[in-house]
């Protein structure tokens, strides 16, 4: 009976601090598992972050292109002729631009404004740049097609098929 005893005196004695340990070391090990699958999920949701805010910059890209050339057609080239010549104010061919801003703004759907004004501190201001970015390019495809078409009128063979 002394050695039962002793034997579970023995036991109890390291068994407690090794069963401590044990717990311990799972606990510690279980806490890290989770953290690192937290910074799964944080990089993940930040990777879906990045992915939403390029497909709504997308977006806005391609309604600002389309506004642009619409009131570029439509407007804009006529009226900066008219302020060259002097017959109409900068401020008619300026209030274009604000004119694009409302309509572009007005085109998308709001869980794109969401995501844009989630990520841009002005979201007023990126799109003025962005109609600012688009317009010379819209400017020169429509001066490119305005010589093809004069080309056209004048030798009557299209030079750039």
């Amino acid at each position: 009976m002394d050695w039962e005893r002793l034997l579970a005196g023995i036991l109890i004695t390291a068994g407690l601090p090794l069963a401590g340990w044990l717990i311990g070391t799972g606990a510690n090990c279980l806490y890290e598992i989770l953290q690192k699958k937290k910074a799964e999920a944080q990089a993940a949701g930040e990777q879906l972050k990045v992915i939403a805010f390029e497909t709504a910059q997308k977006a806005l890209d391609a309604v600002t292109r389309a506004t642009v050339g619409k009131i570029e057609s439509t407007t804009a080239a006529e009226l900066r002729e008219k302020v060259h010549a002097g017959e109409s104010e900068l401020a008619e061919l300026q209030a274009l631009a604000d004119e694009a801003l409302d309509e572009i703004v007005a085109q998308l759907k709001p869980e794109i404004l969401q995501v844009l004004e989630g990520s841009i501190d002005d979201l007023d201001a990126y799109i003025r740049n962005r109609i600012e970015t688009v317009l010379p390019e819209i400017k020169a495809e429509y001066a490119e097609n305005r010589s093809r078409r004069k080309a056209v009128e004048t030798d009557g063979v299209d030079q750039t098929a």
